[in-house]
């Protein structure tokens, strides 16, 4: 999803789709992620034991904001055992 490395979109409105990822989506910054029509985008990690990769990997600044509305996220797993954290979204700085 190459809007989310253009830090001058601040936000992002998803037409209703399954969305199957090949890596993992890297939030560095304040943004909103929507749903065109609440409950239609899925962003599905479609993660295997070697294949595992999160759906979301949020890092962003701590004073950052991140608003996720009318998604479903699944099919994620975590990178590394040592990582106590669910496998769909992880927020290691920031606010969501």
């Amino acid at each position: 999803m190459s809007a989310l490395a253009d830090f001058n979109i601040i936000h992002i409105t998803l037409a209703a789709g399954h969305y199957v990822l090949g890596e993992t989506l890297v939030v560095l910054r304040s943004v909103t992620l929507e749903a065109a029509v609440p409950g239609s985008v899925i962003l599905d990690a479609a993660a295997s034991l070697l294949t595992r990769r999160r759906v979301l990997d949020i890092s962003a600044g701590t004073s950052d904001a991140v608003e996720m509305s009318g998604l479903n996220i699944t099919g994620g797993s975590a990178q590394e055992e040592s990582y106590f954290a669910g496998g769909g979204v992880y927020v290691s700085s920031g606010h969501v």
